[in-house]
């Protein structure tokens, strides 16, 4: 999921913390390739990505996999929206 901090109230790491007191494990996946050490060594003029950059501080992977029931999947449904309503 993508958390715009303007709009949701708090920063994807916020949600990230708080979800994870609700017992919820997300993960960080999408990292902007350019901001990567390797990356920049090679590209060391890389001009600024915006796009790139705001999604790499944005997306946060939630726990929603087909391996996961539908019980697991209200859980964590639920726990986002108490953290939202709480933020």
């Amino acid at each position: 999921m993508r958390i715009d901090p303007e709009r949701a109230g708090a920063t994807r790491d916020e949600y990230q913390r708080l979800l994870a007191e609700e017992n919820i494990a997300t993960s960080i996946h999408f990292l902007p390739v350019h901001k990567l050490t390797a990356y920049r060594d090679l590209l060391p003029d890389q001009p600024p990505l915006p796009v790139a950059e705001r999604a790499g501080d944005e997306v946060l992977s939630l726990p929603l996999t087909p391996a996961h029931s539908d019980d697991d999947i209200a859980d964590v449904v639920a726990a986002l929206r108490r953290v939202h309503a709480a933020l």
